[in-house]
């Protein structure tokens, strides 16, 4: 599920793979989403992650650290919408939720910071990459047009500025 929330929280914001999971290059320029980069609001209006009302929000605002592109700390938000399964607002919350649940929990942390029930790890990029190559074979080809060799975690990307396009 939390695999699946981050895909979802990231399709809506096109974003890089390292910015939503943990990769194996080392020397990324672009900064991961922490927790302290996720802001909800209502009305204009901030509210805390902690918030028994953050269920409430109607828009969230990630602030993008450094980026390839030289632009640090750029926000963009996202509005809720009324698709009841696919919202960046409920996928954030959940996210959030998610984190705040860890033992320990800091809010510095990337939010591909994942408790296995024992102990801290993060949700590697590898992991997203199976999960939409494992989707993309059990819708098949014929559906699709393309095959699960075709995708990747960049496809979050692209497959966000088609659903922008589209809209």
């Amino acid at each position: 599920r939390a695999r699946a929330d981050l895909a979802e929280g990231a399709l809506f914001f096109c974003m890089r793979s390292c910015e939503m999971s943990k990769t194996s290059n080392d020397e990324q320029r672009t900064r991961p989403i922490r927790a302290c980069d996720v802001y909800f609001r209502k009305e204009g209006l901030i509210i805390p992650h902690n918030s028994p009302r953050l269920d409430e929000a109607t828009h969230v605002t990630i602030v993008f650290g450094i980026q390839k592109c030289d632009e640090i700390d750029e926000p963009v938000t996202q509005d809720r919408t009324s698709d009841p399964e696919l919202c960046p607002v409920r996928a954030w919350i959940r996210i959030i939720r998610r984190l705040r649940s860890i033992p320990k929990y800091n809010p510095s942390w990337p939010v591909f910071t994942y408790h296995n029930g024992t102990s801290i790890s993060h949700i590697k990029s590898s992991e997203i990459r199976l999960d939409i190559r494992v989707v993309v074979d059990i819708m098949g080809e014929a559906i699709l047009g393309f095959t699960s060799k075709d995708v990747g975690t960049h496809s979050i990307r692209a497959g966000g500025a088609m659903m922008l396009y589209l809209a």
